[in-house]
């Protein structure tokens, strides 16, 4: 079967039309008077920090434990990883337990960052991306800041939250991590430098959307990405999406998902 993530999928600009998106789609400051911590000084990438605040933010926070099984899940694709990511895996699950965020030291978001790679590559389908880049003392800081405003998302968002959910379409050719979902919400947590939402997160967005199983997609009322970079809350209502928008990403997901499970012969035969 040829495996495809939502990240990936959302690549693709010309797949769907969202520019009339941008006019539904609020930006609010959610905590207030927070600083904008500047990316430029940092030493790892922003889609390796972000990696790394999803994995410490669902571990110590939530203290949702199965982002361990989600890992292990990776590595059992990518076998030729275990041996670079299972000892670091058992290591942090080990160190972690216990651990508040007013504990959190340097020694465990350097764990944390070793292995973010790989929860990076849950979302965007890359394995290869280089894992021995450590954070510096600046770049740690920003992390506890980060995490503290996430921390603070979490308990006045008033969404009981499942963290790091993989979601899987129909024929599971497509595939993609949500930060968290509860009954009503989907969220992600991007620390993007940028204080626009991209076009390829509200792409992503509605695939997410598209891929959630009836009837829970039926509940699902707003869609939130929130930035702790920036402390901005981007949200639309599910309710004032363009259901021929919907209609039309529901078809391109049934799509390539179909396609994702036949031969090469069987789709040239389409």
């Amino acid at each position: 079967m040829q495996f495809h993530t939502v990240a990936e999928l959302a690549k693709n600009p010309r797949a769907i039309n969202i520019k009339e998106l941008n006019k539904i789609i609020h930006q609010n400051n959610f905590i207030g008077n927070q600083e904008y911590l500047n990316f430029k000084n940092e030493n790892i990438d922003h889609s390796l920090l972000t990696a790394t605040l999803r994995l410490l933010s669902s571990s110590i926070i939530v203290e949702d434990r199965t982002i361990f099984s989600l890992l292990r899940i990776i590595l059992v694709k990518h076998k030729q990883f275990s041996n670079k990511y299972s000892q670091l895996i058992d290591n942090f699950e080990k160190k972690i337990q216990n651990i508040t965020l007013k504990r959190l030291n340097s020694e465990l978001i350097i764990l944390a960052a070793k292995i973010a790679p790989l929860v990076l590559a849950a979302q965007t389908g890359n394995v290869s991306i280089d894992n021995n880049l450590i954070p510096d003392d600046l770049t740690i800081a920003h992390i506890k800041q980060m995490l503290e405003r996430i921390e603070y998302l979490y308990y006045n968002f008033h969404y009981p939250m499942t963290t790091n959910s993989m979601m899987t379409s129909k024929y599971q050719g497509i595939s993609g991590v949500m930060d968290g979902i509860s009954e009503s919400c989907i969220l992600q947590i991007d620390a993007s430098p940028m204080k626009k939402i991209s076009s390829k997160s509200i792409r992503e967005f509605l695939y997410f959307y598209a891929i959630i199983p009836q009837p829970q997609q039926a509940k699902i009322k707003q869609m939130a990405i929130y930035n702790p970079r920036w402390d901005i809350m981007s949200h639309a209502q599910v309710g004032n999406i363009d259901q021929e928008l919907l209609k039309t990403v529901r078809h391109k997901i049934s799509s390539w998902d179909q396609l994702a499970g036949m031969s090469l012969m069987d789709r040239l035969r389409k």
